[in-house]
């Protein structure tokens, strides 16, 4: 007798969910000039390592909720990405970074 393998949402998916939202999003091709790997990838560690993601992905029960999950975290992931790479080209923001720079 075979054990069931647990079902859990795979991380691979939601990474590929969230670029593809991200290219489909014209905005943010308009304003961004080329995809930020860097920081696309600290986002993705950090959503990984969170509590919240490790309960999410134990509470699966099926292929449907891994689904929705997988949906639902691919969403926020594209959301954050968009949010920080728009927060980067404030003015305030750009002032700021470069009183960092020329403090350190």
């Amino acid at each position: 007798m075979e054990l069931a393998q647990p079902i859990q949402p795979m991380r691979a998916v939601i990474r590929c969910k969230a670029k593809q939202l991200l290219i489909a999003d014209s905005e943010l091709r308009e304003t961004i000039s080329c995809f930020d790997a860097a920081l696309f990838q600290e986002l993705v560690i950090t959503l990984f390592r969170a509590e919240s993601y490790q309960k999410l992905a134990n509470s699966c029960r099926s292929k449907q909720t891994a689904a929705a999950i997988e949906d639902r975290l691919a969403m926020g992931l594209a959301i954050a990405y968009k949010r920080i790479k728009q927060q980067q080209r404030d003015p305030l923001v750009q002032q700021l970074n470069q009183l960092l720079k020329t403090a350190g």
